[in-house]
């Protein structure tokens, strides 16, 4: 017998959407025709002066170790990004660029909080948030949000949610939201400001705005805008904006001090982000941006496509609109009190396996009773994809018991 894993090793899961894409490709290598709803990126490629400036990048020598923090040009093109997003006066002290948002958020977790420490999370939830929380040593309290109030915290819940937990210290807000779509208001933004102004101005909070260029009307509103800037940290990427998920570069923009100690934690254990997609970072916040604009009306469209398709089958599926993202999260709460699912992903596992639709439960993102699709994918994947879950479901539905489909 060797000498054992930690007990924290044993609360970490596989990520669910990692899972489901790894199951769909394996699926696809067996000869099956799968149609993913499943994956979280856009289905764009980068665009072509980005990625000419990582050529000339790699050509001009940028392929040695980076500075820890990023590179000055970068952020600063940051700073003066999340300034215009938020009103506030960065500098480029207030900036550290990571490989990737998650990064960014591991880093928070860990300098922001101590063992013990609680993080308030609005359900539902980006699936990682838990899980990060616990590699940090912290307890993740997830607050559900409901339709009804479509699926934002309001200052009233998260000042119960406060009284009750006292050893919370963070409090994450995400908008545009993954995976319900949901986008934060001005009006709940200011609140939640005031209510930890005036009540709880221990408690840090982490906005993850990943998605904050894919909002479908009206502009982003940072809740970095209401709140002090000692008490608040962004982070952001652009694997959404710009289409460059495998680039692997997002960033964090807060306190200085809290930068310093996140680059001093990001230095003993990766380094500095890749050079050359820093310097495509460069080229995408700082060149056109027509691509953005053209990637928002698509998935808007999809999005909208989506859920009128699964809207036809009202005793199965509640489809929430979604304000911005590519998701679109739907309520199974009707098909599970049917008895023919016990949850949303006992509902992804046999969608899968039985018509080869990849989507993913909703457990893992803190709602049971539901499920994630992506629409990150084509118009035609969408329509045939929702269509086989439609005809599926009826069958189901119409006999009660299961049918084996194949493809």
């Amino acid at each position: 017998m060797g000498a054992g894993l930690s007990r924290r090793s044993n609360q970490f899961r596989q990520s669910a959407t990692i899972r489901m894409s790894a199951l769909a490709r394996m699926l696809r290598a067996q000869g099956k025709q799968v149609l993913d709803l499943s994956i979280g990126e856009p289905d764009f490629n980068t665009p072509e002066h980005i990625c000419e400036a990582a050529c000339r990048a790699a050509r001009e020598g940028y392929t040695h170790y980076p500075p820890v923090a990023g590179f000055h040009e970068l952020r600063e093109a940051v700073a003066v990004y999340t300034g215009k997003i938020t009103g506030v006066s960065y500098e480029v002290e207030h900036v550290l660029v990571t490989a990737g948002a998650k990064q960014a958020l591991s880093h928070l977790f860990q300098v922001l909080a101590d063992p013990g420490d609680e993080v308030l999370i609005p359900a539902p939830c980006w699936v990682s948030y838990p899980d990060m929380a616990i590699a940090a040593g912290l307890k993740p309290i997830l607050i559900p949000t409901s339709p009804e109030n479509e699926f934002k915290l309001s200052a009233e819940t998260l000042e119960e949610a406060i009284e009750k937990h006292t050893r919370a210290k963070i409090l994450v807000i995400n908008t545009p939201c993954n995976p319900t779509g949901a986008v934060y208001d001005d009006r709940t933004l200011r609140e939640i400001a005031e209510l930890i102004r005036v009540k709880a101005p221990h408690i840090w909070v982490v906005s993850d705005e990943v998605y904050d260029r894919l909002i479908f009307e009206g502009e982003h509103v940072s809740i970095a805008r209401y709140l002090d800037p000692e008490r608040v940290c962004v982070v952001n990427s652009c694997s959404k904006a710009y289409a460059m998920t495998g680039w692997r570069v997002g960033w964090l923009v807060g306190p200085a001090e809290v930068v310093k100690k996140c680059e001093f934690l990001q230095g003993q254990t990766t380094a500095g982000a890749c050079s050359v997609s820093q310097r495509a970072a460069i080229a995408a916040l700082t060149g056109p941006q027509d691509f953005v604009y053209k990637m928002r009306r698509v998935f808007h469209r999809r999005t909208g496509m989506a859920v009128d398709i699964l809207s036809q089958l009202p005793e199965a599926f509640k489809p929430f609109k979604p304000a911005g993202t590519f998701y679109v999260w739907v309520s199974v709460e009707d098909l599970i009190n049917t008895g023919i699912v016990k949850d949303g992903d006992e509902l992804a596992e046999k969608l899968l396996k039985e018509i080869h639709v990849s989507v993913v439960g909703g457990n893992s993102f803190g709602d049971p009773g539901a499920i994630r699709l992506s629409c990150a994918a084509s118009d035609e994947t969408i329509f045939s994809a929702l269509n086989r879950v439609l005809n599926y479901l009826d069958d189901l539905l119409r006999h009660g018991e299961r049918r084996t489909h194949t493809c």
